[in-house]
């Protein structure tokens, strides 16, 4: 019985990595990029197939549509990560701004002539500096951006986002002491 009480145990706590969500709420010049980005539960660099899901309201002046926009992957958005810069540890999202050569994460609403935010190390997203951080409205032609909303260089390795508690593993953590505790009991009725 005990054998097989650890065993239950130690698939519910050791199980596959979990999915694991992190909040964003980044200022980027005069515009902001806050949202959600939902991985596989990977700790280390993160590939774009790494990214389960994602969602961001962007706001910043000259925005398509208006000033605030929101994307996603749900509603068709997509998604480009290029070398190993974006990686995620159990408590945050990174960016390498210092990568030397191009490398970026470029999320965006659609196709030509939406919305995104951009992160570049050692090149731009658009026409501002190398090794930056963008929010802007992608143009109809595939060599540049229309539109800058907002443009800002950035350096270092830095924390993009971070991690969402999650409140479902407690449910597990009151479970595992439930049973310790019967045990405890257990053991206790029987030496009596």
């Amino acid at each position: 019985m005990n054998k097989v009480l650890l065993a239950v145990l130690a698939a519910l706590f050791c199980g596959n990595a979990h999915a694991a969500t992190y909040n964003l709420n980044r200022t980027v010049g005069a515009g902001t990029v806050i949202g959600l980005i939902e991985t596989d539960g990977t700790i280390g660099f993160l590939s774009d197939t790494n990214i389960v899901s994602w969602e961001f309201t962007l706001a910043a002046p000259n925005l398509k549509n208006g000033p605030t926009d929101m994307i996603s992957s749900a509603t068709g958005g997509e998604l480009f990560i290029s070398a190993d810069i974006f990686s995620a540890t159990a408590t945050n999202l990174f960016f390498n701004f210092d990568e030397p050569s191009f490398a970026g994460v470029f999320f965006r609403g659609g196709p030509i002539g939406t919305n995104f935010w951009c992160l570049a190390g050692g090149a731009s997203c658009s026409s501002g500096p190398t090794s930056s951080e963008s929010i802007g409205v992608l143009s109809g032609t595939p060599d540049g951006f229309a539109t800058e909303a907002q443009n800002v260089a950035r350096s270092g390795n830095l924390a993009v986002a971070t991690v969402v508690p999650l409140p479902a593993s407690l449910p597990f953590l009151a479970a595992g002491l439930a049973v310790l505790g019967m045990f405890g009991l257990r053991r206790r009725s029987r030496a009596v």
